[in-house]
């Protein structure tokens, strides 16, 4: 069991069996947007909200000193309002998650063996609106 989501919402598991969500966050905390992310799911691991938001920035009146402290790290952070509704496993590298970004209009990679937050790389900024992924041999389907 994990616990410390907000809106946890598309979900991935890779080869090495780890369960990959996105967070969406909505609002501001201490007068900053939070930002949505990727994190991977520890097990029973406290992922910080609502004392922490975006990768583990604490929010000011959380009433916890350090509430941050073996919060894991998001692998990657995106601008807040960028809404991540979709996640797969890159049918072309196994090492790399893509991410649809349904406000932004994009579809980002991300390596998950970087360190993190790792850069998000945008691969195509065609769609309007991309929702879903969907990977079927070597071909990546999206909803728009």
């Amino acid at each position: 069991m994990a616990w410390g989501f907000k809106h946890a919402y598309a979900h991935v598991v890779t080869a090495d069996g780890t369960l990959w969500t996105t967070e969406i966050s909505d609002g501001s905390f201490d007068g900053v947007p939070a930002t949505d992310e990727l994190v991977a799911v520890r097990e029973g691991a406290d992922h910080g909200w609502p004392v922490c938001v975006g990768d583990n920035r604490p929010v000011e009146d959380a009433g916890v000193a350090d509430p941050c402290r073996g919060v894991p790290r998001s692998q990657a952070v995106f601008g807040p309002g960028a809404t991540p509704t979709g996640l797969a496993v890159s049918p072309w590298n196994s090492s790399r998650l893509l991410v649809a970004l349904w406000v932004d209009a994009q579809i980002v990679e991300v390596d998950i063996r970087a360190a993190a937050p790792a850069p998000a790389v945008v691969i195509t900024a065609e769609l309007d609106r991309p929702q879903h992924l969907v990977v079927d041999g070597s071909q990546l389907f999206a909803t728009d």
